[in-house]
């Protein structure tokens, strides 16, 4: 490949409209564009993108970008994820819309031509035909399944390969394999199907399923393997791998498989493993953090790559003189300070589509032509938001009540040159099993850009820093992972981060609940609570919430929660009431399934009996799900226009937009 500077960057912003001052709408809308994906050989650029108020698909050529097609549906659907199936045809995801509740996929799947035409229901149980702006005939009814494209088989101009799983409530059906041709909807005979339940499918470069991971009814992973590519199913010893063991695809070769292992019992490492799991090689591990992510080739048989994220995400390239990782290398060097995602590529690896992304900006993508070595901005994915007037994130690290390493980030106020420490707001992320990364958060810079710094902190319990970390979290909501939020507002506040007399804290569901949580443990550092959606009565989640009726939920619960009734009461927000001093916004969605609606009239009754400040806003369905942007503008206009009246903003600090 004859390496060539991008020199020449062509600024078309197709779909990207003029920045403007930073609104809430803005920061809080459905993105322009979600997704792109070039055609296999090149000539067609597939655009997910949000439209009058619904997503659909549009197609240019990427030869001057002429409008060759759009793709939308009747009313109550819409366009999820795609696949190209050939040069030609695409195959959709469809998601129904159901009010103003996230839309949701029942594993139907659609087959257009790029130009619009010929559009087919194929996979699905639907029963009446769809339209397109053109005549859909219903050609076939599968039986009662989800269906998801997992090879497009780029050899076979008419079928891909589909994983079809039984509806069940919980999801809790085994995995078949299918052929599925795109033109007529017609299934081929069953060529594989996993032992259990969340199946899923990896294939040698010859499109040949080599190998089958799926999870038993007690959570445990179970792989099965075929050494001999038309061979028998044999059962992995999954004794030889040690714990948080999962396989990420066939090798290159054929001969073995890459996965994702813990390296000393602790973080999630890189491993080449033959069949028998007998010989594992170590290609990379981080000595403090797991990784995050993989740059994978695109037939997903080789990675040149991995993202791991200690404070700010770094990638680590590994020596691979292939085209797709010398390309990726160009990129790097291209986008200094920025995360880069390979959207697609052709088969003859000559165009490339890419979104970067960092703290201040939600995502820009590109087409880049490999032979002429230019770039062009396709548009940004989110309007309205300009990074300038964004503030930038730090990554900080603290040692914890016992000497625990704890990172977190801070952002402080936009646009602002005031050196005294901020009016903050500390952000308590969900889960507890997530993270907060070094990334563009809407709900950070809403607080920002109102005068507001913002701390978030990867408390003990977090994922991402290793099992051991992780672990340290189980059975320990209402103790040490409150101490690790509360040690790290302290360091903050010694740091000459944050006013110590100036400080809400806020979450929503377990972040909630650590909002709720702390603030009755240190009763005089917070001015004020924010809690959305959280579970005040830890007893209670054991007994209600549709944790309870997904696969192996009752589990999960156990083992990060424990059943110790007594540990449950002391850890329960719902019994700390009596201490709260900072006046309290309670938010819940009254048919909220996942935290019932019962925690938080729990929660509220108990601020009553100790008469406690608050102020109560209920949404009809989960507060943190509406798909209706003004809901979810509303609601956060709600919040900062209480924290606004607790906590004094700097004078000078700029409130940027409504």
């Amino acid at each position: 490949m004859k390496h060539r500077a991008f020199a020449t960057l062509i600024v078309l912003y197709i779909f990207s409209p003029t920045v403007q001052s930073v609104e809430l709408k803005a920061l809080f809308d459905f993105p322009v564009i979600t997704s792109m994906a070039l055609s296999p050989d090149g000539k067609y650029l597939a655009i997910r993108r949000f439209e009058n108020s619904e997503h659909i698909i549009g197609v240019v050529e990427t030869d001057g970008f002429k409008p060759v097609g759009k793709i939308k549906f009747p009313v109550g659907l819409e366009a999820g994820s795609f696949d190209w199936a050939n040069g030609e045809r695409l195959v959709v995801k469809l998601f129904v819309l159901e009010g103003k509740k996230s839309p949701v996929t029942y594993g139907e799947l659609f087959a257009v031509n790029a130009n619009g035409g010929d559009g087919v229901f194929v996979f699905g149980a639907r029963a009446e035909a769809l339209s397109t702006g053109t005549h859909i005939q219903n050609r076939s009814r599968s039986s009662q399944a989800w269906g998801t494209v997992v090879n497009t088989l780029p050899k076979d101009k008419k079928h891909v390969l589909v994983s079809s799983t039984p509806y069940s409530p919980s999801h809790g059906k085994p995995a078949q394999l299918r052929k599925l041709n795109v033109y007529t909807g017609k299934l081929g005979n069953q060529l594989a199907v996993t032992a259990h339940a969340y199946g899923r499918f990896f294939f040698d470069r010859q499109e040949r399923v080599r190998m089958m991971r799926s999870l038993t009814e007690d959570r445990k992973l179970y792989v099965q393997t075929r050494v001999d590519p038309d061979g028998a199913w044999q059962v992995f010893d999954m004794g030889r791998t040690g714990g948080r063991f999962s396989p990420l695809g066939v090798n290159g070769d054929g001969e073995g498989y890459l996965a994702f292992n813990l390296k000393d019992g602790d973080r999630r490492g890189l491993f080449n493993i033959d069949f028998s799991g007998e010989e594992k090689e170590l290609i990379y591990a981080h000595d403090r953090v797991d990784i995050n992510g993989l740059i994978r080739s695109s037939d997903e048989t080789a990675i040149y790559g991995v993202r791991v994220d200690d404070g700010f995400p770094s990638y680590f390239l590994f020596k691979d003189e292939s085209n797709e990782a010398n390309v990726f290398r160009q990129l790097l060097g291209a986008f200094p300070g920025h995360l880069i995602y390979v959207t697609s590529q052709s088969q003859d690896d000559r165009l490339w589509t890419i979104r970067t992304r960092s703290d201040v900006d939600d995502g820009t993508y590109y087409l880049f032509n490999r032979e002429k070595g230019e770039l062009v901005s396709l548009g940004q994915k989110r309007k309205g938001v300009n990074a300038k007037e964004l503030a930038p994130t730090t990554p900080i690290s603290f040692e914890s009540f016992d000497g625990t390493n704890i990172d977190g980030y801070f952002t402080p106020p936009a646009n602002t040159t005031r050196a005294r420490p901020a009016p903050t707001v500390v952000l308590v992320h969900d889960g507890p099993l997530s993270r907060d990364y070094w990334e563009f958060d809407s709900e950070v810079h809403a607080l920002s850009t109102r005068g507001f710094g913002v701390l978030r902190i990867n408390f003990r319990g977090s994922t991402g820093y290793g099992l051991k970390f992780e672990e340290a979290g189980y059975h320990k909501w209402g103790d040490d992972i409150q101490r690790d939020i509360l040690a790290g507002v302290d360091w903050a506040i010694k740091n000459s981060l944050m006013d110590p007399k100036n400080i809400c804290i806020m979450g929503e569901g377990f972040g909630a609940y650590s909002a709720v949580m702390s603030a009755s443990l240190r009763p005089d550092l917070f001015r004020c609570v924010v809690a959305n959606g959280g579970m005040y009565d830890l007893r209670l989640m054991l007994k209600k919430g549709d944790t309870l009726d997904k696969f192996a939920g009752d589990e999960y619960l156990q083992m990060v929660l424990g059943d110790d009734s007594q540990q449950l009461e002391r850890y329960s927000p719902i019994n700390h009431v009596q201490s709260l001093k900072a006046p309290v916004l309670l938010v819940h969605g009254k048919d909220d399934k996942q935290t019932p609606f019962a925690h938080a009239k729990a929660l509220r009754k108990a601020i009553r009996k100790h008469k406690k400040l608050h102020e109560w806003h209920v949404f009809r369905q989960k507060a943190n799900s509406y798909y209706d942007v003004s809901d979810r503008v509303d609601l956060m206009e709600r919040i900062i226009g209480f924290i606004d009246e607790h906590l004094e903003v700097n004078p000078g600090a700029a409130t940027i937009g409504k």
